[in-house]
């Protein structure tokens, strides 16, 4: 019997300047429809994020806050993170001088080909 699907939070967190790295669990694979972003930022700084997807290196969003900017900001779409033995995930790039709060959602399936052989 088939059953329903329902949106789920993948991945939240506060994104300090650098680089995180998070990854498709094994089995599994993602599919993001929403994320949402915010941030403070200062007189005197600015912030890119970037969200990439890891095995292609392809931007899927990208946005820029300036100096001043306090406020929140929302990618909507349908992006598929496939767990590729391990490889498969979203490298978040947060350039700048300010952190920012990012929360993506959407489906987490189970993906047959991503599990081991028996």
């Amino acid at each position: 019997m088939a059953q329903p699907v329902y949106s789920r939070r993948l991945w939240g967190d506060h994104v300090p300047n650098g680089t995180v790295e998070i990854y498709v669990p094994e089995g599994k694979l993602w599919i993001v429809r929403d994320m949402d972003a915010y941030a403070n930022v200062s007189s005197t700084g600015q912030v890119d994020l970037y969200v990439i997807d890891r095995l292609s290196g392809a931007t899927v969003w990208w946005t820029k806050y300036i100096e001043t900017q306090q406020e929140t900001r929302q990618w909507r779409g349908r992006q598929v993170f496939h767990y590729s033995q391990g490889q498969g995930g979203i490298i978040i790039q947060n350039i700048g001088s300010h952190a920012v709060d990012l929360f993506m959602s959407g489906y987490e399936l189970s993906d047959p080909s991503a599990l081991p052989a028996p």
